[in-house]
């Protein structure tokens, strides 16, 4: 992960292609959905560390959705939960 203090969550955010279903948006509750008007769907979420991370993109993957980006996000903590 980047350069977080111990303990803090660090952001990302997760681009990806296509329409999420709303049982999908349940399983990744911990994320905050953004759906932009035009273009990818873009979920943004504090990690606690890089296997929960992991296990997002999993999730993701294992629910067929195509990943087209994840980078951190300059998000704050306040703003993440």
């Amino acid at each position: 992960m980047t350069s977080a203090s111990p303990g803090r969550p660090t952001s990302f955010e997760i681009v990806v292609r296509g329409d999420l279903s709303e049982a999908l948006v349940a399983v990744l509750a911990a994320l905050r959905l953004r759906v932009e008007t035009e273009g990818p769907v873009s979920l943004r979420g504090a990690f606690r560390d890089r296997a929960e991370l992991m296990g997002a993109l999993q999730a993701l993957e294992e629910c067929g959705v195509e990943l087209l980006e994840v980078t951190p996000s300059a998000e704050t903590e306040a703003e993440a939960s």
